[in-house]
């Protein structure tokens, strides 16, 4: 699982010499941050102006916080595993998007 964190707020505590990119195709957006002393990946983020990364949970420095919702999980082999019986959507609903659309807002504004 992942958790989502604007851009601006994720930085490396330590290692970032360490980390290198992978596309699993030249044309994708998305890139893997991989950690190459023990060949872990670390990150997900993108070329095409999303302003969010996807940090894997178990790479979060503490506990990592509680899903909000499951999104795109259009393309999950099979249902999620949903205890919590959280927000589950094959896109982004629209409550994620308003989220999305803020923190980018934020974003411009503060600089």
């Amino acid at each position: 699982s992942f958790v989502v964190y604007r851009e601006d707020r994720i930085r490396s505590v330590r290692g970032e010499s360490l980390l290198t990119k992978l596309k699993l195709r030249d044309n994708s957006p998305t890139n893997r941050k991989i950690a190459t002393c023990c060949n872990s990946v670390m990150v997900l983020d993108f070329d095409d102006g999303k302003h969010w990364a996807d940090i894997y949970s178990a790479r979060v420095n503490g506990n990592a916080p509680r899903p909000e919702a499951l999104v795109c999980t259009k393309f999950a082999p099979e249902s999620p595993n949903n205890p919590d019986h959280i927000q589950v959507s094959s896109g982004y609903s629209g409550r994620i998007m308003f989220k999305i659309l803020k923190a980018r807002a934020e974003m411009l504004f503060s600089k």
